[in-house]
């Protein structure tokens, strides 16, 4: 039980499994637009899986799936955006930024986390770390800190080959050519 707040902890990591997912999809289809299956990847990539974030998407009456995706868009974003600045900014007047820097790296690809990090140096809520690998929970997550860090200029985040390689197989961005 966490004093500060009075709120119990629970480790959750990630959403649905796939066969979950088919599962909530199925028994929601009436309730949602028509959606291709690329839209599907791209709803299922910034939601993480997750049912508290998919919810959003029941809401409301959406038309089309434009206006379901702008709206769970709209509503992660709220929850997420400004909670994780706030954290990412609070580290970045401590002597501890650039290493967060660097595990913010690799959340967004996925890679071992940088020697000498601690449990203070990233947000829990949007992060985590799993059989010595860094994960994100959900795609706007991982949206937002790199929007966050090419905001600060930190541009070496986005010229690594890993970074490369993890925006190419993003499903928010597969089959979409430039």
């Amino acid at each position: 039980m966490a004093k500060q707040t009075g709120e119990l902890k629970i480790k959750l990591f990630g959403g649905f499994d796939e066969g979950e997912m088919k599962e909530w999809w199925n028994k929601h289809n009436s309730d949602l637009p028509a959606m291709d299956e690329q839209q599907i990847r791209q709803i299922e990539d910034i939601s993480g899986k997750i049912p508290l974030f998919l919810k959003f998407l029941l809401e409301s009456d959406h038309k089309n799936f434009k206006d379901a995706w702008e709206y769970l868009d709209q509503q992660l974003t709220s929850k997420i955006k400004e909670p994780m600045m706030n954290f990412s900014d609070i580290i970045s007047s401590s002597n501890r930024w650039e290493l967060h820097v660097k595990l913010m790296k690799s959340f967004l690809t996925n890679k071992d986390p940088t020697d000498g990090y601690g449990h203070n140096d990233y947000d829990h809520r949007f992060f985590y770390v799993d059989n010595g690998k860094c994960y994100y929970v959900c795609g706007l997550a991982r949206d937002c800190m790199a929007n966050y860090l090419y905001g600060k200029d930190r541009m070496e985040v986005f010229i690594d080959i890993n970074w490369i390689k993890s925006f190419k197989n993003n499903p928010s961005v597969k089959g979409l050519h430039c």
